[in-house]
């Protein structure tokens, strides 16, 4: 008895991100790429601009956000933050909601545009840290 394998060719698309002026003012996205010095000098300048700014109180914070393998690089300039500057720090996790395009990859010469391809959701895990200025 032989089985048929299929190869299946999966492309992961971005997230939505729908935000308001203010929230791409002080939101961070993290990438397991991204070097952390450079997530550490773009984390200070947020925060710089913060306090020049002198919103309401309540509202005053840099987020951070961060998804799958990128949660350790998240975790970690948040404790940088916490431990070597002092400030506080707040962690929630998050469930996000990707979408996947899937389509055979068969041996036939045929267009990749032709090819039919299927859309599936799938959810990863999250980070969300919120630093909050020295007061």
């Amino acid at each position: 008895m032989r089985h048929e394998h299929k190869a299946k060719l999966v492309r992961k698309h971005p997230t939505l991100k729908q935000s308001t002026h203010n929230e791409i003012k002080t939101t961070i996205y993290i990438k397991s790429t991204t070097p952390f010095v450079s997530a550490i000098k773009r984390c200070k300048k947020f925060l710089a601009a913060l306090e020049r700014r002198k919103q309401q109180p309540a509202r005053q914070c840099v987020t951070l956000l961060g998804m799958g393998k990128a949660i350790s690089q998240t975790l970690a300039v948040a404790c940088y933050f916490q431990e070597e500057k002092g400030l506080r720090v707040e962690v929630r996790t998050k469930s996000i909601d990707v979408v996947d395009e899937v389509t055979e990859d068969d041996d036939e010469e045929i267009d990749p545009r032709d090819k039919e391809t299927t859309l599936k959701t799938r959810t990863t895990s999250g980070v969300e840290v919120k630093l909050f200025p020295a007061k």
